[in-house]
Formats: structure tokens, sequence, C-alpha cells
């Protein structure tokens, strides 16, 4: 039964639901394939040519009216309490069907009866996929449609051959009467459904969509254009059906003249047909789809009707025998019937799925309701007004379904097309960034306080030229009016530093090396006075380049923002190597992180080189991403081939932070080939951890599956610079959602963006299934890899392709060997703690468990003095007891430890003694504490409100807010804990997104509790 299962494409947790859904068609099709003999049976005998196509416009007519009525409660009824009585009106017009019998075998019971028995597949087919809509998404709809549908085809085989054994031992009311028992069956096996399924149509925000253009086609058959498209594609496809179900049943009456000769030939023929149906459906639509995709599959059933055509009439040109003519026009007849129920619908309504819940239902009962009959009528009005010639009115006919099919395939690859962009309006954002059009660009602040200086200078010579006796003194000095004094010695040291900064200006512009303007510009650098420094940042181009580090690095540590941000705005003006090494630097510290980053942006190109040799050798994840982003800010073809070069770079986290940054740039065509090139590299990368997965034990295979994320999401990334850029962003968010609805719409976008290899290789990562399953769909798309330990390929690529918690595990879990034990003393020197720690581990057991490898060791290392190192402190708590502890706190409890990694290096190991305050009530709250031994009392001055031991966290609330503290905390004993700091804490979730969500998801369930606990305190007890 799994087998068959994981073949069908049901997963465990839709087992349930599946099998009741194919039991209520199964019933359902029974009743109505019993429905449908009795009807057709009972019109063949009066005069088929001519009453045809009058039931088939009655029946129009009436479903059309049935499907207005259904609309009108559909919008006042609930979904459950509207399918029940879809039911029973079902069974109300079973009912009816037999009263009919019951007055004789007339022309008008005979048509009667087929208007009845359209309006019962109507309202089955509304009532069946109303609900099945609903409970499936997009995703389990293009998997389970094709199953569920099955139930009515071996249904109809079985309902086929009762008809046939029931008829000939009795007369039509039987047939009505077993199918009255099966639709009581149906509306039995739906109360059950309903009792373990949600089925609600939720309401939604409605959605932005195109509309109709044609304002009378907006108010005859509605405004969105994908239900208008797939109204007209139904409508070509029913009134196709309908003329082909017309030849075939004339034929048959031709041929067979008695009722029970019909009605044998007819059930025989049927239940033949759907057993093959159901057993071809099975095996070969589920593969099928994903082997054709969604398109070719929709217009398969128009193309293949529209060949069967063209054969029909050219048979008719020949001398073939009627006999032979009918089997032909059966088999045309019966494919028809089987690929449009059983392939074309179920496909047909996954297009359906990406709109609201509401306009879902909305959309399929009007394409039901209105357009299959108006098409079914169509074809009544034109066989009721063919000529009485044979000849001609078989050519009319056939051109008219010729021309629908025609029509159907135009209609679909545009029904298409609006899928696809419903697809892109569903997962797009809800609130699209904006941007401030009005916004004027920022100006410089040197240039500005140079204007300022210029104008009091101005000022200052005009009040020295409206003085008496300056003209003289000007002229005497060879100066006309127009020319520069020339600084004089006490103007350098002038107490007014506007007069002072001039005066230096004027010397150094025209004699750099000036020795008094040199010393004066020194002493304002290093005054202590933020004005004066201030002075010195506006001359900054003439200070020595140690100068310049000096004095830019200490403005940078000023508490004075003015001074801070002077010094950002002057580095433009010193562009050396010593002042962007000083300023790469800088952004490692958190203080001073956005202000140095601002001056290498300031910087632009003059900071390009040495940012493209730091980012090749950084290591650092934090500090690449942060270095990759200022280049992605200065939004040039230099900055990007720095960008496009890192990202080729063996280094995977190297190639993040470049991939990450790029993503802000548009897509460049000429470097497409590289980014496929990186794209193989990926996907060969995911092989080789699904491969690994399947060996790995538990705690190796979660961290496998941390490595797949990170390919995938590295994937997206690439597919940013070849594709669609929006729609990529969009699909990339909802998968990263825990909703089904979401991740199922992404995957249905994305097939239709990429090429299909690439999609289904980005579909067996993200999809839930089997693991082998997975293994296969790579090992098709790219080719069987030899089987290698993942153990060793962690180890031997290292941290340029693993996190350290991988390295770590792959370590615990190394066999090593004289020829690999030397990648040991790699780890042993790692920067990562975490890492190293581990290495350190094992080479401690080294000597114990692999005695012949740990000689080979000391032949290969003899200086080594890791075993003699000496013991740490007890108090310090190794990294992997941090990480431990952070694991087993409920705030990280399901935060994986590659993640979590990430969160050591900042936890600051802090220890209390017996009644220390760790905080006290009203102050400001920064930071939370985890405590690794002891106990801890939360205190509102003497109530007593909470104790916390070991594992437990408070004080969370800081991490989000800087607020007062609303109670004290104070160590009760001896206590070791940690405290993770609020700035430090954002940028690890700048880092980690995962960890935001836990954290946010803990921080409601305490909500929940304490409101819980307060709804308890203030009911009223009992006396």
């Amino acid at each position: 039964m799994e087998t068959w299962q994981h073949f069908l494409g049901i997963r465990s947790r839709e087992v349930k639901s599946v099998w009741l859904f194919f039991l209520h068609n199964f019933l359902l099709g029974i009743g109505t394939v019993l429905v449908y003999v009795a009807a057709t049976v009972l019109l063949l005998e009066h005069e088929p040519a001519r009453n045809l196509p009058l039931a088939y416009g009655l029946s129009a007519l009436a479903m059309i009216g049935a499907g207005k009525l259904y609309a009108y409660f559909e919008h006042r009824l609930a979904l459950t309490s509207l399918a029940v009585r879809t039911l029973l009106v079902v069974v109300g017009f079973a009912g009816l069907m037999g009263v009919l019998l019951m007055g004789g075998r007339t022309v008008g019971t005979a048509i009667a009866l087929m208007v009845v028995y359209r309006l019962i597949y109507l309202l089955t087919h509304l009532e069946f996929w109303g609900v099945s809509a609903v409970v499936f998404n997009v995703r389990q709809g293009r998997r389970l449609f094709s199953v569920i549908s099955s139930g009515d085809l071996p249904a109809k085989a079985l309902g086929a051959l009762l008809a046939i054994f029931v008829h000939a031992q009795t007369d039509l009311r039987m047939l009505v009467l077993l199918a009255l028992v099966a639709y009581l069956g149906a509306l039995l096996v739906q109360y059950l459904t309903f009792s373990t399924h949600v089925v609600e149509a939720r309401p939604v925000p409605p959605r932005p969509h195109q509309k109709v253009h044609s304002p009378l086609l907006r108010r005859l058959l509605g405004s969105n254009p994908l239900l208008l498209t797939m109204g007209l594609s139904a409508l070509a496809i029913t009134a196709v059906a309908t003329g082909v179900e017309y030849l075939f049943f004339i034929q048959v009456k031709a041929k067979l003249l008695d009722q029970s000769s019909l009605l044998t030939y007819l059930g025989s023929v049927l239940a033949c047909s759907y057993l093959l149906a159901t057993l071809g459906k099975l095996l070969l639509t589920r593969h099928g789809l994903d082997a054709l995709g969604l398109p070719r599959t929709l217009l398969l059933l128009p193309v293949l009707t529209l060949g069967g055509l063209a054969l029909l009439g050219g048979l008719q040109l020949t001398q073939f025998g009627p006999g032979s003519y009918l089997v032909y026009l059966c088999g045309l007849y019966l494919g028809l019937e089987v690929m449009r129920r059983a392939v074309f619908e179920p496909v047909f309504l996954v297009l359906f799925q990406p709109l609201a819940p509401q306009q879902r239902l909305r959309g399929h009962t009007l394409v039901k309701s209105f357009y299959e009959p108006l098409g079914m009528g169509l074809t009544g009005l034109l066989l009721s007004a063919l000529p009485e010639s044979p000849a001609l009115g078989k050519g009319l006919l056939f051109l008219w379904m010729a021309l629908l099919l025609l029509g159907a395939i135009v209609m679909l690859r545009r029904t298409h097309g609006h899928y696809l962009a419903v697809l892109q309006t569903v997962l797009a954002r809800r609130f699209p960034a904006t941007v401030d059009a009005g916004a004027a660009p920022a100006t410089s602040w040197l240039t500005t306080d140079l204007l300022r200086v210029r104008e009091e200078l101005d000022s200052r010579e005009a009040q020295l030229a409206s003085e008496p006796g300056f003209e003289e003194a000007a002229t005497s000095a060879g100066l006309g009016t127009e020319a520069r004094p020339l600084t004089s010695q006490s103007e350098l040291h002038h107490p007014d530093l506007v007069v002072r900064q001039t005066a230096i200006w004027n010397r150094l512009s025209v004699d750099p090396g000036h020795a008094p303007a040199l010393a004066s510009l020194l002493d304002l650098a290093t005054a202590d006075e933020p004005q004066a420094r201030r002075a010195a940042l506006m001359l900054i181009q003439f200070l020595p380049a140690a100068q310049q580090v000096t004095l830019i690095h200490t403005c940078l540590r000023s508490t004075d923002p003015a001074l801070m941000k002077a010094a950002i705005e002057a580095v433009p003006q010193a562009p050396t190597p010593e002042v962007i090494k000083l300023l790469i630097a800088l952004v490692k510290e958190k203080a001073l992180r956005k202000s140095a980053a601002e001056g290498l942006m300031r910087l632009g190109a003059a900071a390009l080189p040495t940012l493209e040799k730091t980012l090749h050798h950084e290591k650092d994840y934090a500090m690449l991403r942060r270095l990759a982003a200022i280049c992605a800010h200065l939004a040039t073809p230099a900055s990007r081939r720095v960008l496009v070069t890192l990202a080729q770079q063996a280094h995977l986290r190297r190639r993040s932070a470049a991939l990450q940054a790029l993503s802000s740039f548009p897509a460049v065509q000429a470097e497409a080939p590289l980014f496929q090139n990186l794209m193989q590299k990926e996907m060969r990368l995911a092989q080789q951890l699904l491969h690994g997965m399947l060996g790995a034990n538990v705690e190796l295979r979660t961290c496998l599956r941390y490595e797949l994320i990170k390919v995938q999401q590295r994937l997206f990334s690439l597919l940013l610079q070849l594709y669609d850029r929006q729609p990529i962003l969009d699909a990339q968010r909802s998968i990263a959602r825990t909703s089904h609805e979401r991740q199922a719409n992404a995957l249905e976008m994305l097939e239709n963006l990429v090429p299909r290899p690439l999609y289904q290789g980005l579909q067996a990562l993200v999809d839930v299934g089997r693991l082998t399953k997975k293994v296969q769909v790579f090992d098709g798309l790219l080719g069987p890899i030899p089987p290698e330990s993942i153990v060793a390929t962690i180890l031997e690529r290292g941290d340029e392709v693993f996190s350290p918690w991988t390295i770590s595990v792959a370590l615990r879990q190394w066999q090593p060997t004289p020829a690999t034990v030397s990648w040991l003393q790699t780890y042993l020197n790692a920067p990562n703690s975490l890492v190293r720690e581990s290495a350190e581990d094992v080479l401690q057991l080294l000597p114990a468990r692999y005695p012949a490898v740990y000689e080979h060791w000391t032949v290969l290392y003899p200086s080594s003095e890791a075993l003699n190192s000496p013991p740490l402190p007890l108090t310090h708590v190794s990294t992997i007891d941090r990480l431990l502890l952070l694991k087993n706190t409920a705030l990280f409890a399901e935060t994986v430890e590659n993640v979590l990694s990430n969160i050591v290096p900042i936890m600051q190991e802090m220890k209390f003694q017996d009644g220390d305050c760790i905080f006290s009530k009203g102050d400001i709250g920064t930071s939370l504490y985890i405590i690794y031994d002891g106990e801890v009392s939360i205190m509102n001055e003497e109530h007593h409100l909470a104790t916390f031991r070991t594992g437990d966290f408070f004080g969370e609330l800081a991490l989000l807010d800087a607020e007062p503290r609303s109670a004290a905390a104070v160590a009760r004993g001896e206590v070791t804990a940690f405290r993770l700091d609020q700035e430090d804490f954002y940028d690890v979730m700048e880092e980690c997104s995962e960890v935001l969500h836990n954290v946010l998801r803990v921080l409601c369930q305490r909500l929940r509790l304490q409101n819980e606990h307060l709804k308890q305190l203030s009911e009223p007890h009992p006396a």
C-alpha cells in the first residue's frame, strides 16, 4: 500500500482525505452513470435526430437557471451547508426520475429525464469539485485531483455493468433506485469528510487583477480575464463534446433498434472503456503531467480531438463500412469523454487554485453552470438548424467543431498566461515599496561649510575695505583691491577658527610644505575641542597620511555627533589607502559600523580596489555581507564586476554575500553563462548532500538539511541574475513561509519561469517527500555520482563550503586514516572556537581509538603540544556546552544548531554571588539572560514573582524593546549565566531570520499564558 501511495504521489498525512474524496466521487459516479444510461436509452427510442438537440437546448437552459440559484445560495450559506443541501436536491431529482418513469415512456418523459440527468450531473460536479478546491491547495491539486477524480471511472464502469444486469431482470426504474442508493451513500461519506476536515472558504482581502477591457464583455461575462478565458475554453470543449456525442448516438440508433440491444451495447462499451481509462489514468496522469507540464497538458485534449475529427472526416470520404464507422465513432466519443473527465478537468481545475477561496468557488460555479451549458445549448441550436441533407449537415457540424477546437487552443494559451499573472499577484508583496520622488539628494557637508567660510571671509574683507587707509595700505604693498594679502604668522594662530582656517588654507594651497601652517594644522587636529578638530577635518587633505588616519579615527570615536559626521564627510578629501583600510577595519566595530560604511560609500571608486582585496580574503560572513553591501550601494559597473568575481569563488560564504548584494543590480545578459555555471555547481553540491543524507545519522542529517537550505537560497539568488526579478523574489519569499498555500503557489510559479530540469531540482529541494525520490530526481538530472563518505567530503572541503556546526559534527563522527589525519591540523588552528574544540577532542581520543593513526600524526607533527596543553579553567564554559544550553532553552529549542552556532560568540559569561542584583526594577533593559547554573528570583519590591533555574531565561523583552525593567532579578546562591545584548542579537537576527521567528513565537506563547492567568484571576471565585 505504501508503494502505491508513493507512486500516486499521496503523502501519509493526505491518505485519509484522498480516500474519502475518492469514495465520495466513486458513489457519485455510480449514481450518475445509472441515471445517464436510463435517460439516454429512453431518449434514443424516440427519434434522437430530432429530440436530442431539443434535449440539449432545454438542458442548457435548466442548467443555467440551476447555476444561478446555486450561486445565489453560495453567497449566503456556509460551504458545508450548501454541499449537504446540494446532495439532498440530487437525491430529490433521482426520486423525480423514478416518478417520471412510472408515468410512461413518452417523448416528453425521455426529454425530461435527460434534463434531470444534466441537472444531477451539474449539481454533483459543483458539490464535489467545490469542496475539493477548498480542501486542497495548488500543489496538492496537481498531485491529487487526478487521483480523487479517478473514483468516478471505475464507478461508471461498475454502473454500466449494473445497468446491463439489472435491465435484464427488470425495467429502468430499478436503475434509478440504485442511483438513489448510491447518492445516499455519497451523502454519508460527505458527512464523514466534514467531520474530519475544515471545509471553509475563508474571506481574504480582494486581490488586484487585470480587468477585461470590453465593457460589454465585463457586463455579460465578468471582469476577471482568467475566468473569462477559462469559461470560453470550457464552452468550446463542451460544444465539441456535445457534437461528438450526437454523432455517436445517431450512429448507435441506426445500428441497434431495440432497447435491450441499445442498453447492452452502450453498457458494455462504457464498462470496458472506463475500466481501461481507470488503469491508464492512475498509471500515467500524474507522471504524464510532470513530464508534459501544465501548458501542454491543457492543450492535449483539443489537439488530439482535432486530429480525431480530421481523421473522421477523411473516413467519410472513403468507402468505410457502417460497422467500422460506428466503432471509430465509439472510440472517438469515449476517448474524448475519458480525456475530458480524467485528464483535462483535473488539470483545468488547478487553474482556479491561485484565486482567493471565495473567488475560486464563484469562478468554478460560473464555468460549470454557465459556460458549459451555453456550449451545449449552442451546439443543440446548430443541430436543430442543420439542413436535411446528411452530407451538408455533417459538413457544417464538422466545420463548427473544428473552429471551436482551434478557438479552444487559443483560449487555453491565453488562460495559462492569465494564470501566471494571477500567481504573480498572489505571491507579490501586499505593500510594495514606494520611492519618495520628492526626496532631494544629500549635499556635501564639506562644500557647504566651505561656502559658509567663503561668505564670512568676504564679509570681513568688506569690513576691512570700508576702513580708512585700507586701499593705500594695499597699494603700498603692491596689491590691487582684487588681490589677496599674504597670510601673516599671527593669522596662523588666530583665536577665531575661521580666520585661522582661512590662513592655513591660503598658505598650504600655495606651499603644501609650509612648516608653520602645517604645525598650526596639527595643533588643530590634536586639540581637545571638537570645533578645532572640525576645522582640521576641512583641511585634512594637507595632512600626512598617518595624521589623516589618526584624525579620522579619533573623530569617529568621539561622542559628539557633529564631529563624527564631519569626519565621515571629510573622508573623500583624503582617499588614501591608509584611510580606506581604517574604515574597512572600523566596519567590524558595532559602534562605528554605520559611520565607517558611509565613509567608504563616499569614497566611491577610490575604495573599490581595497574593498575587493579584503573581500577575497575575509571569511566572516557578517563582514562579507556588509562589505558586499557597500559595493552594491556604489552601483557602478566596476563595483558589479567586483561582486561577480567574488561570486565565482569556491568559498560559499563569499559567494552568498556577493549574490545577495548582486540582487540589487539588474541582470546582464552577457554574464548569464557565468551564473548558469554556478547554478550547475550548486545543483551538484545539492546532489552530494542528498546522497550523504542517505547514510547519515539523525544529527548529521539535520546538518545536511540546513546546508541544503543554504544551497536553495543561493540558487534563488542565481535565478535573480537569469530570469524576471520580481516573480523570483516573490516565489523565494513565499517558499520561506510556513503557509502550504503560498508555498504551493510559489512552486507553481517557478515551473513557468525556469527551465523544467531546473524546476524539477528545485521542487525536489523544496517539496516534502521521500529522500530516495529526491536522490533519484537529481541523479536523473545530473547523472549518477560515485559513492563517497559525506564526512570525508565535509572535512576535505571545510569552511569554504560548510558551516561550523556541520564541521564539528563531522569531526566527532570522523574515522581518520593515515592518509586523512593531516586534515586535523587545519581544524586545530581554526578561528572558530566550536570547530577548534571539536578538533582538540578528536586529538585527545586519537591515541586510544586509532593508535596507528596517532603514530602517523606524531611523525607528521612532532612538535604538537595539543595533548599537553593546560586544562581549561573551571569557570570556562566550552563552546559546545554553550550551544547545548541554547538548544535546551525554550527560546531556541526549535532553532537548528547550525544557526545557534552564530549566537554562541555573542554569549557573555557572567558570575553572580548570593544576593547580587543582576538588574533592578526601572533599569533600562538591553540584555537577555540564560541561566547555566544556579537560581535567580524575580522580585517586585518585596513580592516574589518567579524563580528561574538552569536552562531558563529572563529579560527576553529587552531583545526587542529597550524599556525600563518591570521587576528586579536577584541571584540565589552562586549563579553562572550568559548575557545576550540587544545590539549583538540584532546582528544575528540580520543574518538568520529564523532566530527572530522563534523568539516571536515563544514571546507570543508567554503572552497567551499570561493572558490566561489574568483571565483566571479576574473571574469571580465561588464563596
